[in-house]
């Protein structure tokens, strides 16, 4: 009896101890690849979820290459923000945290790395992957940033300095000697027994559909080929009248580039380039004389140079043949084909007037499949019409004619030979 009053009485001490340790969780994030404008749109996601939850700790697994500057710094400020105490964890063997993932990794309160991951690599670059030389005072700027946010978190801002100024990148064995991180740790499960969260619930917040896809959309080459597209289609819309389908697709592409204007680091030149282009095609396809896709070819090649104008972002790792890279070329590429391998005949062929109704006939070669006296039949293009001969000729079956005109309903046609 005294035992089981003693369990019992165990059981009543524990059991707050129990819920408490179900509360609170440790919620886990993973951003790879380049940071982009989706990639804050997670990070926000995260660290709006964990608040409503009461989270006590969020650890964001990082590889990354680099990324766009100003969503960097929105995931730097959205870290340093936090109410919440924010661990940074480059979680692989052989994961980055080049350029932008070095201000990241910095910028926790917490920042930890696999031994044998590396990390630096923050200098300005151009999209060549030549250092921005001509440029000193965004290199001086971005320096001094890396170091504040080192020196704000009691981490070595010289060695954090020198990742811009040097273009230093080392291993993460090397940064805890250095003391740039708190910790070595070759999984996140022993990160997570370390830091003492083995007794609270991990949640695994991993991007879902939608930011996967707008993260996908927010790469700066896309963006500026959707705005380049958008305008386009928009420019064909109005002066064909298909509103229904180039309007409506113009409008998206359109809206898509806009919102990823509202948060990259565009270069103005690019956008000039990009507007000269889209003029110029404009000029190919509505001009007067085509000029045998000159002023189109002209003009892609002004679009390509402002597609890519918009990646030169100073925190861009320079991974010039990506997925992406290479999907924009083989647009642009296209574009080029059709404006002067096609050439002037396409563009004639799309600034003819649409002819529509039987008078769509005139010109065309059909076959007498009823004898012509002076009525009878032809079939054009498989299709049968009623048919007048010229001057009232018999014309037998079998025999090839030529549409010269119409009256009414009716096919006024010559003999081929006639014809020739």
């Amino acid at each position: 009896m005294i035992k089981k009053f003693t369990y019992l009485f165990l059981s009543f001490l524990l059991f707050p101890l129990f819920v408490f340790s179900q509360e609170n969780p440790v919620y886990v994030g993973k951003v790879e690849g380049e940071i982009k404008a989706g990639s804050v749109v997670y990070v926000e996601r995260i660290i709006e979820e964990a608040k409503k939850n009461n989270a006590s700790h969020i650890i964001l697994k990082l590889d990354t290459p680099g990324g766009l500057i100003d969503s960097t710094k929105k995931i730097v400020d959205l870290i340093e923000e936090s109410e919440i105490d924010f661990s940074v964890y480059i979680y692989k063997s052989g994961g980055w945290a080049y350029s932008a993932g070095s201000f990241i990794l910095l910028s926790a309160d917490y920042a930890f790395a696999h031994p044998e991951s590396s990390i630096g690599a923050a200098e300005p670059r151009a999209i060549t992957g030549e250092a921005i030389e001509d440029d000193e005072k965004m290199k001086l700027a971005m320096a001094s940033w890396i170091k504040s946010i080192a020196m704000a978190n009691n981490r070595n801002p010289e060695i954090a300095e020198k990742f811009v100024t040097e273009n230093l990148a080392i291993s993460g064995k090397e940064a805890l000697k250095k003391e740039l991180i708190d910790g070595n740790f070759e999984n996140i499960e022993n990160l997570i027994n370390e830091i003492g969260f083995s007794d609270k619930p991990i949640i695994k917040a991993n991007p879902n559909f939608i930011e996967t896809f707008f993260n996908t959309l927010s790469h700066p080459y896309l963006v500026s080929l959707f705005l380049s597209l958008g305008m386009i289609a928009l420019v064909f819309a109005f002066r064909t009248g298909e509103l229904e389908v180039s309007g409506i697709f113009g409008l998206v592409f359109l809206a898509i580039g806009l919102w990823g204007i509202g948060v990259i680091n565009f270069s103005v030149l690019g956008l000039i380039f990009l507007t000269i282009g889209v003029i110029l095609l404009g000029v190919e396809v509505f001009g007067g004389d085509p000029g045998f896709g000159i002023m189109g070819g002209l003009g892609v090649i002004l679009m390509g140079m402002g597609v890519f104008g918009f990646g030169n972002e100073p925190l861009l790792f320079p991974e010039f043949f990506d997925f992406v890279t290479l999907f924009v070329l083989g647009v642009l590429v296209s574009l080029f084909v059709i404006f002067i391998v096609i050439g002037k005949g396409a563009v004639k062929a799309f600034k003819k007037t649409p002819v529509v109704g039987v008078e769509a006939i005139i010109g065309e070669r059909g076959e007498v499949v009823k004898k012509i006296d002076p009525l009878g039949l032809v079939k054009i293009e498989n299709i049968s019409w009623s048919a007048k001969s010229f001057n009232d000729e018999k014309i037998e079956v079998g025999n090839s004619v030529k549409v010269i005109g119409i009256e009414g309903n009716t096919a006024i046609v010559k003999k081929e030979d006639e014809d020739k």
